[in-house]
């Protein structure tokens, strides 16, 4: 099965891009409105647009492993599905040949009955004696 990738993994370039970037934004939307301790009081999580892009990307990422997981899913039942097709005409043929075969023998037991039957002219003549 394929893995995501995690957010630990990013490259250098795009570390420091995002980090220059929350720093920015994180400078405009301070306006005073920060804690003692110097962090701003909030923080808008998601609006740089290269953590937008980051996230689009690895959602892409995820999307084309699950759209693969699924055909390699689809590819194994459709497998299965033809074995099994495969199977059941082997049966059936089969089952077509047992059928002709008793049909021809419950004919010639019929035929067999037909000629071990007394006839009727045979069983008139002994009662006349």
């Amino acid at each position: 099965m394929f893995m995501v990738p995690d957010l630990e993994e990013r490259s250098e370039e795009t570390k420091n891009a995002i980090s220059q970037g929350s720093l920015q934004s994180s400078n405009n939307n301070n306006n005073g409105t920060c804690k003692g301790d110097g962090s701003p009081a909030k923080r808008r999580r998601g609006r740089n647009p290269i953590d937008k892009e980051y996230r689009r990307l690895k959602r892409l990422l995820r999307n084309r492993v699950s759209a693969q997981q699924a055909r390699e899913r689809k590819k194994v039942y459709v497998n299965e599905l033809e074995a099994r097709a495969t199977e059941l005409q082997e049966k059936n043929l089969k089952l077509e040949e047992r059928i002709s075969t008793l049909i021809n023998e419950n004919n010639m037991l019929r035929k067999v009955l037909m000629n071990t039957r007394p006839k009727a002219d045979d069983s008139e003549e002994p009662n006349r004696a």
